[in-house]
């Protein structure tokens, strides 16, 4: 090799050095945060329908209540 690819070579290794150091700069990209979304989600809606059970076994139970009133009476 002469001394020009010698001082091409350098540079193309200096230049990808460069390029490894900027993508460690560069933050990840964002699946992760869409995932936790995505989990959150799903959580909140879990926690929706066990709302929602709860209201429905309340109405029964209320229901239930009524109609022994009025047997009773």
């Amino acid at each position: 090799m002469d001394r020009g690819e010698l001082k091409a070579a350098a540079t193309q290794i200096e230049a990808e050095k460069q390029g490894v150091e900027d993508a460690r700069l560069k933050p990840l990209p964002d699946d992760g945060e869409e995932l936790f979304r995505s989990l959150e989600i799903l959580i909140i809606k879990l926690q929706l329908r066990k709302l929602e059970v709860e209201a429905e076994r309340e109405a029964r139970k209320a229901e239930a209540e009524k109609e022994a009133r009025k047997a009773e009476a």
